[in-house]
């Protein structure tokens, strides 16, 4: 049994702390489709032709800042010796936590103080974010068993760095922020985006069902 999404413990968080109760709202809004999946035990990715790759692209290059060029979609029910991209090697891969932790972690400390960004880190991951990792690595159990330990430790953390961040700007009324990461949240129950070729700039790997 996984761990049990708190919604309502979250919300009451995110509401008593924000600055701008619509954006809050907003923010909380957009992520209930993760509570809808946490609570079912479930985390399924979307088929390649579901996405539209130019619309994945515009969403991720406006959440990290950063041009991309292409996306290379990879299968979570790949197998080996399948006529199929499989995931490749962390050290491959500049993970997509990475472009938050360098780019927008000091805005949002500076932001929300440190005391209160990490009250939100325990509350989102108890509330969220702990589900997620676990529906994760339960529901998609054949990949984690291709991927190297590093992999497996962080790729269940990826969804939940954005949600994280979506709600910080929320409660520090940066409006213009969760602008930015809105059509991201949205990719993210149906794509993960897991990072950029370290060797070939702007090229993103992306992971799908």
């Amino acid at each position: 049994m996984g761990s049990k999404a708190d919604l309502p413990r979250l919300e009451k968080f995110v509401m008593d702390q924000a600055m701008d109760r619509d954006l809050a709202l907003r923010a909380l809004d957009l992520i209930k489709p993760f509570f809808t999946d946490a609570d079912a035990g479930i985390y399924p990715l979307a088929v390649k032709d579901y996405v539209d790759a130019a619309s994945a692209r515009d969403a991720i290059a406006g959440a990290v800042g950063a041009p991309i060029s292409a996306l290379i979609a990879v299968s979570a029910s790949a197998t080996p010796g399948e006529d199929e991209d499989l995931m490749p090697p962390s050290g491959m891969i500049k993970g997509l936590p990475m472009f938050f932790l360098e780019n927008q972690r000091p805005l949002l400390v500076k932001l929300l103080g440190e005391e209160l960004f990490e009250q939100l880190v325990l509350t989102q991951y108890e509330c969220l974010g702990e589900a997620i990792v676990q529906n994760l690595q339960q529901y998609h159990a054949a990949l984690f068993g291709q991927l190297d330990q590093n992999m497996v430790l962080t790729l269940p953390f990826m969804p939940q760095v954005p949600i994280f961040y979506l709600l910080g700007y929320a409660i520090a009324g940066d409006g213009d922020s969760v602008d930015r990461l809105e059509p991201l949240i949205k990719l993210l129950p149906h794509a993960i985006p897991v990072g950029e070729y370290l060797e070939q700039p702007g090229e993103w790997l992306l992971l799908m069902g």
